[in-house]
């Protein structure tokens, strides 16, 4: 799929979602250059070096996805305590 058609996806979906076409040419112009990258890197390649370079992509997203979790942990416990020191200032009602 070109980036043009990408783009006109996007489009649609943005329309559908309620979000901005900015935002969504965004993510699809980001998601094309990482296709773009793993494309050209398995060109070429024998069917199990082209496995190796998919399960390397899915291990760095899964490693991703834990670490926006972990942060999201920690500063989750943040906010809390925030709202707590604030809640004793008598500033935070609730």
């Amino acid at each position: 799929m070109s980036l043009e058609e990408m783009r006109e996806n996007a489009r649609e979906i943005a329309k559908k979602l309620g979000v901005s076409q900015d935002q969504a040419f965004d993510l699809v112009e980001r998601l094309y250059r990482h296709y773009e990258r793993i494309r050209n890197e398995i060109q070429g390649k024998k069917m199990k070096d082209i496995l190796n370079v998919i399960a390397m992509e899915l291990a760095m997203i899964h490693a991703s996805f834990w670490e926006v979790d972990e942060l999201r942990r920690i500063y989750g416990k943040e906010i809390l305590t925030i709202r707590e020191v604030l809640r004793k200032m008598g500033r935070l009602n609730g």
